[in-house]
């Protein structure tokens, strides 16, 4: 066996080893220091604002941090709480107005089944009877099962809230001792042969998290910008609010504007308007097409990886951690590179 042969066996066998135990730690170790990991990304980005409101308003170090750390908390949760309360608000009147939207659903299936006898497959009356029969089957069957479902979904979300505060309070405690004594704390870790490795790939990680949230934002701009002009060209009244929330859905994994574009160049089509069909069928194509083209390009290059890795990397994480692995595959695949470049310059002669 070569030497050259021999020295690609040792990388491969450091690349799997790497992978490995970057597998193991993100799978076990990681849902264990979550809250320790964002307490430790609250207090690096605000180390400077407590600095600040120590110094100018001469507030005693812990007083600057629980300051500053309230202010950002409620700077993040005010516009997701709005939010909610908007869309509660929003399902109630839903909600209130079923009779009307059941009417509506009625007067829309109508039509459905005119238009398919129109086109020759079945009987419009036989259709109908089918509908309504397979309606009052399913409500049936909810009525039966909703309740222990209910019950049971109830209490998981409990546990799921509960659980969630408890770390919210443990990542709220741990940020403030962090920045209370973060001088320190910086200093002895970036002394540390472990604190350095580990500042290493923090540093080239946020570079490489900056320009992956860039990639997002420039995709999500050209989407709703195209959703806009869409929905603006087919006269809908409420363009710029839809079409911003559809760009919206296309940047959540496994949403997409198919999810709003698919249903609604169907109804279209159902009610005889194949020309709004057509034209929401050609605002879905362009946005999959800047998304499916600009992703990997725009991604790829601001990490400095080809395209093909990080697709690879994500569909890797998809299949190891379920829906999470959109985000965890890209780290995953980030942090086993890292750690195969800093083994590869230590083994380097000097």
């Amino acid at each position: 066996m070569t030497d050259k042969v021999s020295k690609r066996i040792k990388n491969l066998i450091y690349l799997a080893g790497i992978a490995i135990a970057v597998y193991l730690g993100i799978r076990f170790i990681l849902p264990l220091v979550v809250p320790f990991l964002f307490a430790g990304i609250l207090a690096v980005f605000l180390h400077k604002p407590v600095d600040w409101l120590q110094r100018r308003l001469h507030l005693p170090r812990p007083m600057a941090s629980i300051l500053s750390l309230v202010l950002a908390v409620a700077i993040i949760l005010l516009p997701v709480v709005f939010l909610l309360y908007k869309g509660i608000c929003e399902l109630g009147i839903f909600v209130s107005n079923y009779k009307l939207w059941i009417e509506k659903l009625e007067i829309f299936w109508n039509r459905f089944c005119m238009r398919v006898e129109e086109w020759g497959f079945c009987r419009a009356c036989d259709l109908e009877e089918w509908g309504r029969s397979y309606v009052i089957e399913m409500l049936e069957t909810i009525k039966q099962k909703a309740m222990p479902s209910l019950m049971n979904y109830s209490y998981l979300s409990f546990c799921q809230v509960a659980l969630f505060l408890g770390k919210a309070v443990v990542t709220f405690v741990a940020a403030i001792l962090m920045l209370n004594d973060y001088g320190h704390l910086r200093k002895k870790i970036k002394n540390s042969f472990l604190g350095h490795r580990v500042m290493r790939t923090w540093k080239n990680m946020r570079r490489a998290g900056g320009a992956y949230l860039k990639a997002q934002l420039i995709i999500w701009s050209m989407i709703s910008v195209v959703c806009v002009l869409g929905l603006f060209l087919s006269g809908n009244r409420y363009a710029l609010i839809v079409g911003i929330l559809i760009g919206f859905c296309d940047a959540l994994p496994f949403v997409g504007t198919g999810i709003i574009f698919l249903p609604w160049l169907m109804i279209k089509v159902f009610q005889g308007k194949y020309g709004m069909a057509v034209l929401y069928g050609a605002i879905y194509l362009i946005c999959t097409f800047i998304r499916e083209f600009s992703e990997p390009k725009l991604v790829g290059r601001g990490l400095g990886v080809h395209p093909l890795a990080v697709i690879v990397s994500i569909y890797v994480g998809i299949r190891l951690f379920g829906g999470t692995g959109v985000l965890l595959g890209p780290i995953g695949a980030f942090l086993v590179w890292e750690e195969y470049k800093i083994i590869k310059e230590n083994r380097q002669p000097k």
